[in-house]
């Protein structure tokens, strides 16, 4: 009986105990976590910057795969950032910012979108907040499937900011969408 109350007391007394929020990001604790989250596919991808970066100095570099087990860095180095665009739109309904990476013959793309409101000025629905990453191999066309790897985010730890990552490179951001 003793046992028995003492379990249901540990039990109850759970909830005050502080759990430290999972690691979910391939940066490390010495820079900045631009993007990170984990796809659906049980992959995460990454955005990481160091602490210095500036658009004359520092790195930024794109990281895939599951955690603890980096499949794709871009660039490879711990030098400069990939080849990047820039592309932001906001009005009073939602807010879009995108950022893609060019390496060799593919465009990743990662996509984060923010429902502000319920409804848009005309009065339909407004979209629900997503982020989402898409490569592309540039070497098909989309009626062979260009679209190589595409994912929704299933946990999102820091969603694209273009306006960040634009102050951070000195790369100027396109108007997108709406």
């Amino acid at each position: 009986m003793k046992n028995r109350i003492f379990l249901v007391a540990a039990f109850i007394a759970l909830p005050n105990v502080v759990c430290a929020e999972p690691v979910v990001t391939h940066c490390t604790d010495n820079e900045q976590t631009l993007f990170s989250c984990i796809l659906k596919k049980h992959k995460t991808v990454s955005i990481c910057a160091s602490k210095d970066m500036s658009p004359t100095s520092g790195y930024m570099q794109y990281r895939f795969g599951k955690l603890g087990k980096v499949e794709i860095t871009i660039p490879k180095s711990q030098k400069g950032f990939p080849e990047i665009t820039l592309q932001a739109s906001k009005d009073s309904h939602a807010e879009y910012n995108s950022l893609n990476i060019s390496n060799g013959p593919f465009n990743y793309s990662l996509e984060s979108f923010r429902q502000l409101t319920p409804k848009n000025k005309d009065g339909y629905p407004t979209p629900a907040s997503s982020d989402s990453l898409r490569v592309e191999d540039s070497r098909k066309s989309m009626r062979e499937g260009n679209i190589a790897f595409s994912d929704d985010c299933a946990s999102l730890v820091s969603p694209v900011d273009a306006a960040t990552i634009s102050r951070l490179t000195g790369k100027n951001i396109e108007k997108a969408g709406f």
